[in-house]
């Protein structure tokens, strides 16, 4: 994991200073400086415009009973988008532009989603539990009757009269 933070702050954005660098070649420092201001004008545009119709959303879903959860899955693809849009570069940009699209954003929210709920049956799986069928996180387990004083754990038959 850390590997891929390091690669991620430290590569991409020499990958993306690359890119502006060859752009401003073609057209020009000026019009490449107006190029990124404009994406990341017109980025924080449709990222607002994309979250007030999601915002719009939710609130249908909430008033009819049901719970919203692809809308907020959604909602987190918007936010990174934004992220992306705000940042100078180009392929920052193209991938942000990419994520408010909406079936786009349906493809990623479904590989999200899967993914996530891969990770959580693995943790699941290898979870461990303590006293009481609490989850253990020293991974140790223990007994399964609860241990207390208080408690008396017997077993009764009723003796005919």
């Amino acid at each position: 994991m850390f590997y891929r933070l390091v690669l991620l702050f430290t590569l991409l954005p020499l990958i993306e200073l690359y890119l502006l660098y060859l752009l401003s070649t073609l057209l020009g420092w000026t019009l490449t400086i107006i190029i990124v201001l404009l994406t990341g004008f017109w980025g924080a545009f449709m990222a607002k415009l994309q979250g007030w119709f999601l915002w719009r959303d939710v609130r249908v879903q909430m008033m009819r009973g049901k719970m919203p959860a692809d809308s907020l899955f959604d909602g987190v693809i918007i936010l990174v988008a934004s992220v992306m849009l705000i940042t100078p570069g180009v392929l920052t940009d193209l991938a942000g532009f990419l994520l408010l699209v909406p079936p786009i954003r349906v493809v990623v929210r479904n590989f999200a989603k899967a993914y996530l709920s891969q990770r959580m049956i693995l943790e699941v799986r290898n979870m461990t539990f303590g006293p009481n069928g609490t989850p253990n996180p020293t991974g140790q387990s223990g007994p399964a009757r609860p241990t207390s004083p208080d408690v008396i754990d017997v077993e009764f038959t009723r003796k005919p009269n």
